[in-house]
């Protein structure tokens, strides 16, 4: 077994496992812990302790999926790329709460874990990481100067802008405040975390404004998935 199998299979089953002053704690039940895994965690230790000491708030480590792989190796040959970027966005003419907005986005953070996620490397091998507590990652933008084919332009560039999957959150969110009751809310997700879903955004908007405040959607560009 490796270190990214060792991992998840004793966090799916309740083993936690924390950096003491450069020691490897670990808690769990004696039937999980057996002599045999405690072997493996002692001869993975350097490797545990560094992914803890990276990132101590981790939930659970999983291995990549055959297409999320071959996502990750892609984005490693071209890490500026966008064209696994995958964008939501809408116009929305009213008054709005940002406040309760971003408690929407933590909602559908909460509800796909996926969208928690980090994919750095263990050892040679890119494996994900799960965050119990993860900075959602928005972004207010005053647009209230800008003419209209500046702002077209600079929602492309943010649908566009690059992830680096191994440090930053897969989704992001950038608002575009054009005046108090004109906005652009643009999502954007990398496509590694979509891998084999379906599921519908729609809901989630629809918990703070009636769709006829958002009947009114941006031109095709900010749908684009590169």
């Amino acid at each position: 077994m490796n270190l990214s199998q060792l991992l998840q299979d004793i966090s799916l089953k309740g083993v936690k496992l924390w950096n003491n002053g450069g020691k490897l704690r670990t808690e769990g039940s004696q039937e999980v812990l057996t002599t045999d895994v405690m072997a493996e965690l002692e001869q993975y230790k350097s490797e545990i302790l560094q992914l803890l000491n990276e990132n101590p708030d981790i939930s659970q480590v999983h291995s990549l999926s055959y297409g999320q792989k071959d996502i990750w190796f892609l984005w490693q040959l071209s890490p500026q790329s966008h064209n696994y970027n995958v964008s939501f966005s809408v116009r929305i003419y009213s008054l709005v709460d940002l406040t309760i907005w971003q408690q929407v986005f933590q909602a559908l953070r909460e509800r796909h874990p996926l969208l928690r996620s980090t994919l750095p490397k263990l050892g040679e091998q890119p494996i994900q990481q799960l965050h119990q507590h993860q900075e959602l990652d928005f972004l207010q933008i005053d647009a209230s100067s800008w003419s209209e084919e500046e702002l077209n332009k600079k929602v492309v560039e943010a649908h566009r802008h690059p992830f680096n999957l191994e440090t930053e959150p897969v989704m992001r969110v950038r608002w575009f405040t054009c005046s108090e009751q004109d906005h652009i809310m643009l999502l954007t997700i990398h496509h590694i975390a979509l891998d084999g879903w379906s599921w519908n955004l729609n809901p989630y908007p629809a918990k703070v404004f009636n769709y006829r405040t958002l009947s009114r959607s941006l031109p095709v560009y900010a749908r684009l998935e590169n």
